[in-house]
């Protein structure tokens, strides 16, 4: 039965799901199981609740093909995350343990995130994308890995754990005095720094304003402005875009340029969940890559052309020549090893984790409102329209 929206949200909060009424945890994923203190629950994304941790990697292999180690029960904390995400029935949440602890095989980290996908009821969207950001090498790409989430003893239905963005030695790497991690996002519930000149909504991550005292966090805010500020200014000189190599990494924002191309994800176009941070080199680079469930062919088919060519600072980079003859020249070089082989990728995590979408789906029944089609092969079919499509685009660019 197919329930609307308004009918699912109706049925949950009507009659909480019990563990009799749901599906048996599928064995083709990890069973991940959280119990909160006193069994109260997760109900804020701000104020972390106390909670154990089991992980059961149920004969998965991870990245490497070699077995990862189990999670004996592990005291953390759990609270809610998202944004629009927080207000679907499937929520997301982040995890935080006391230690670094290796969760199947993605390295040693305190942070963790669970994606509910809600949206995307295939688990495949996001996936899919970060592949694509590691297949290039971007400098940060989240690992992920589909688990099924047991809560308080109630199946919640498969998730994908992925890595934290955050400023650590293992994920996002930025200079421990003079770096920096920025978002641009215009959600409201953190502070908002709009670029002078592009009006572009700019949250700092990191360093962490709240801990400051004033002066040094004006001196802060200045210090991290006054960086977009002057690569604003570069690409938006009347006489066409200026030199800008010297204060952002052109291949790293080609790669993100195109990682969103091939995806066909405009949330660049708000913009939401675009991450930046300051590189080795003292240069702004682009990443990590974040947020793929709205993208690929969420609002329309695989539109013919650049969808970004006239959002974020685009329009403005697109002027040079320079600039585009090296977006074709990373699309010729990528295209056959690495975005052509991306449809059978999604095509064989599909097969693999087949029982745990349909277990998922009794769950949470379809909902035409908000989630897309949970049909594999049609995303396979929509990705590989798309890459013809982009290619005839890239290869117009004069």
């Amino acid at each position: 039965m197919v329930l609307s929206s308004a009918a699912a949200l109706g049925l949950i909060a009507a009659r909480p799901m019990r563990a009799a009424d749901t599906p048996l945890a599928p064995d083709c994923v990890p069973l991940l199981t959280i119990t909160t203190a006193g069994g109260a629950g997760v109900t804020s994304r701000d104020t972390p609740a106390d909670c154990s941790v089991r992980l059961d990697p149920r004969g998965r292999p991870d990245a490497s093909g070699r077995p990862p180690a189990a999670l004996a029960a592990t005291a953390a904390k759990i609270r809610g995350r998202g944004n629009m995400t927080w207000t679907y029935p499937k929520k997301p949440y982040r995890l935080k343990f006391d230690a670094p602890l290796d969760l199947l095989g993605m390295g040693a980290a305190r942070t963790w995130v669970l994606l509910a996908d809600y949206i995307d009821p295939s688990g495949l969207r996001n996936a899919t994308a970060f592949e694509l950001g590691r297949r290039l090498g971007m400098p940060f790409t989240p690992q992920c890995r589909h688990v099924w989430l047991m809560l308080d003893g109630v199946p919640r239905g498969l998730y994908l754990l992925t890595e934290q963005t955050e400023v650590a030695p293992q994920r996002v790497v930025t200079d421990p005095t003079a770096g920096f991690l920025v978002e641009f996002d215009d959600y409201d519930g953190e502070e908002i720094f709009s670029t002078p000149i592009l009006d572009l909504p700019l949250k700092i991550k990191r360093p962490d304003l709240e801990g400051m005292q004033p002066a040094a966090r004006a001196a802060e805010v200045a210090r991290i402005m006054g960086v977009f500020t002057r690569l604003e200014e570069t690409i938006t000189a009347p006489n066409g875009p200026g030199d800008c190599a010297t204060l952002v990494d052109i291949d790293s924002l080609i790669d993100w340029l195109l990682v969103h191309e091939i995806t066909h994800n405009v949330e660049p176009r708000h913009p939401k969940s675009c991450f930046f941070h300051r590189g080795p080199d003292g240069r702004i680079v682009a990443g990590p890559l974040w947020d793929f469930d709205w993208a690929y062919d969420y609002d329309d088919d695989a539109a013919a052309g650049l969808v970004l060519a006239d959002a974020f600072w685009f329009p403005h980079l697109f002027r040079d020549p320079a600039f585009r003859a090296r977006v074709k020249a990373r699309w010729t070089a990528i295209r056959v090893p690495h975005v052509e082989t991306l449809p059978a990728f999604i095509k064989t995590v599909a097969a693999d984790i087949r029982p745990a979408v349909e277990a998922d789906l009794r769950l949470w029944p379809e909902d035409d409102d908000v989630r897309t089609p949970a049909d594999a092969a049609r995303l396979q079919a929509w990705l590989e329209t798309r890459i013809k499509l982009l290619a005839a685009a890239i290869d117009g660019l004069e």
